[in-house]
C-alpha cells in the first residue's frame, strides 16, 4: 500500500479532487473533410460547400437534429465549442460530411506523499498526462510563490510560479514541500495556448509536515529531553504513521516515519511528563521518553553574572550589547565574534565580566542554551566616573574688623541645591595672647582697679 493511499485513511493527506477538465483549444481554422478527427474548440471551415444553398443542417450521427448554419455565399463554419462525439453537415446540391470531435483531457495526480532525509523534507510525486501528442503542457500553483524552483523532474521553469513539462504528452516530477505548513495546496496544469485545464487540490496536515522548533537529538527508549528538542528515533519501520500517546492514553500528535527508518517527533508543543510512541497500524510500542523543560536564569553582582539551570553539561551563547553596540568580545575578553558559546555548563557558573572599557550606559547579556533554546538576560549599568576632589590652597590670616552681629539664617533662607561638595579638614591652631595696656582705651581702666583696690586694703585694716 502506497503512503498515500494509506493516509486517506491515517490523515496524511486529503486529496480534495481531481478534476480531469476539457480543454478548450482556442479558436482556430481547419478544414473540414470528411471523417475527420478534430479537437472541441475547433473552427470547421469548407469554401463553396453548397453555392446554391442559404443553410446547411447539421445532425449527430444518430440522426439527431443539432442546429442550422447559415452559410456565407456557399462557405461553410461550424463551430465546435459545444460539440463532443459524431456528427454529420448536409446541405441542398451538397454531398453529406462525417466528422467527430473530442476533448483534449489532461490530468494530474499526486501520488507517493512521504518524508526524506538530507535534508528532511515531505515529498510529492506529481504526474501530468494528456491525450494530445507534443502539445506544450504548464503547470503552476496559486498559493507558493517559488513553485517552479520547488520541482525536479521532466519540468523546467517558466517563471516562478510556473513550470513546463518537457515530455511529449506531459511529465512527471517530484514536488518538494519542504517548509510549507500544513493547508490545503492546489495544483493547475493546463495547455500553454489555452486558459481551461486540469485541477488537483491536495491537502498536508501535521501528520507529515517535518517537525521543526528545536536541536535535533538522537533519542534512546526511555530517555530524558528537553522541550523543544526534536527526537530522533532510529528503529521505526520505514513510511509509517506512528501515534504519540501520554501514559493516560491521550493522543498529543502523529508523525510519518521517513523513508530510511527514522522518527522525527517534536516536543515544542508538549507539556513536561512521560510519554509512548505507538505504531498506527497495530498498536505496539515504539519506545518512550520523558520530556522536562529546561531553565534558566542570570543574575549580576559585583561584575560577575551568575548562571542557575536546572541541569548540567549543556552548551549556551552569550551576547552582550547595548542598544547600539555589540561589546562582547570586549567584556568576556574572547576574540570570538558577536557571540561567545561556554560548553559543558553546570547547574550554577559564574563569568567575570571585564567593563574598564565599556562607556557608560546601560549593558544587557543574552544567554540561551543550544539544544533546548532556554534564555535568560541580565542588564548592568556603566556609570560615569566620579571626579577626583582638587586640594584648596590655605590662606595666610589677615587681622579683621571687630564682627558685627548678624541674625542667624532663617529655614526660608535655606534653599536646597544639586550641587555635590567636596569637604575640606579644618585644622585648630592656639596662640597666647597679650594685653597691650599702652593701646587707647586701657588705661583709665587700670588706674581705677588700682584705686580701688588700695582702699579696699584700709578698710581692712581698720577692723583689725
Amino acid at each position: 500500500m502506497s503512503p498515500l493511499t494509506r493516509s486517506s485513511v491515517l490523515v496524511a493527506v486529503l486529496l480534495v479532487g481531481c478534476l480531469a477538465m476539457p480543454a478548450g483549444i482556442a479558436a482556430a481554422d481547419e478544414e473540414l473533410d470528411d471523417r475527420g478527427l478534430y479537437w472541441q474548440g475547433t473552427t470547421l471551415v469548407k469554401a463553396d460547400y453548397a453555392s446554391n444553398a442559404s443553410e446547411a443542417a447539421l445532425y449527430t450521427a444518430d440522426g439527431e437534429h443539432v442546429r442550422n448554419i447559415s452559410l456565407d455565399d456557399g462557405d461553410l463554419e461550424i463551430d465546435t465549442s459545444n460539440l463532443l462525439g459524431k456528427y454529420y453537415v448536409t446541405a441542398p446540391g451538397a454531398s453529406k460530411i462525417e466528422f467527430e470531435v473530442i476533448v483534449q483531457q489532461i490530468r494530474v495526480s499526486v501520488t507517493n506523499l512521504r518524508l526524506e532525509e538530507n535534508p528532511l523534507r515531505a515529498v510529492v510525486d506529481v504526474t501530468v498526462t494528456t491525450n494530445r501528442y507534443d502539445v506544450e503542457l504548464h503547470v503552476s500553483t496559486k498559493n507558493v510563490d517559488d513553485f517552479s524552483s520547488r520541482v525536479s523532474g521532466e519540468v523546467e521553469a517558466v517563471d516562478d510560479e510556473t513550470a513546463r513539462l518537457t515530455g511529449n504528452t506531459g511529465g512527471a516530477f517530484t514536488y518538494d514541500l519542504r517548509g510549507l505548513g500544513p493547508g490545503e495546496y492546489t495544483l493547475f496544469a493546463d495547455d500553454a495556448d489555452r486558459d481551461d485545464g486540469s485541477l488537483e487540490n491536495f491537502r498536508v496536515n501535521e501528520t507529515v509536515a517535518p517537525p521543526t522548533g528545536g536541536e535535533q537529538v538522537t533519542a534512546e527508549r526511555g530517555g530524558t529531553y528537553w522541550r523543544p528538542n526534536v527526537l530522533v528515533f532510529e528503529n521505526a519501520a520505514e513510511d509509517r504513521i506512528y501515534h504519540i500517546e501520554t501514559l493516560d492514553g491521550e493522543r498529543v500528535g502523529s508523525q510519518l516515519s521517513t523513508t530510511s527508518g527514522n522518527l522525527y517527533v517534536g516536543t515544542s508543543g508538549l507539556d513536561p511528563g512521560v510519554y509512548r510512541v505507538l505504531s498506527a497500524s497495530n498498536g505496539s510500542e515504539l519506545t518512550r521518553f520523558s520530556l522536562e523543560v529546561h531553565e534558566l536564569s542570570a543574575t549580576i553582582d559585583g561584575g560577575v553574572v551568575t548562571i542557575v539551570s536546572n541541569r548540567a553539561g549543556y552548551d549556551a551563547s552569550l551576547r552582550i550589547a547595548n542598544d547600539s553596540t555589540n561589546v562582547t568580545g570586549d567584556v568576556l575578553q574572547e576574540a570570538n565574534g558577536d557571540t561567545v558559546t561556554r560548553t559543558d555548563l553546570a547547574e550554577s557558573e559564574e563569568i567575570a565580566l571585564f567593563t574598564e572599557s565599556l562607556a557608560p550606559g546601560k549593558y544587557t547579556v543574552y544567554l540561551q542554551a543550544t539544544d533546548s533554546r532556554a534564555s535568560a538576560v541580565a542588564n548592568f549599568t556603566v556609570e560615569e566616573p566620579t571626579p577626583t576632589p582638587t586640594a584648596t590652597p590655605t590662606a595666610t590670616p589677615t587681622p579683621s574688623p571687630t564682627p558685627t552681629a548678624t541674625a542667624s539664617p532663617t529655614a526660608a533662607d535655606q534653599v536646597g541645591t544639586d550641587e555635590v561638595f567636596t569637604e575640606t579638614p579644618s585644622t585648630s591652631t592656639t596662640e597666647a595672647t597679650t594685653t597691650d595696656i599702652s593701646t587707647p582705651g586701657f588705661g583709665p581702666v587700670v588706674t581705677v582697679l588700682v584705686l580701688v583696690t588700695t582702699a579696699i586694703g584700709l578698710l581692712l585694716r581698720q577692723r583689725r
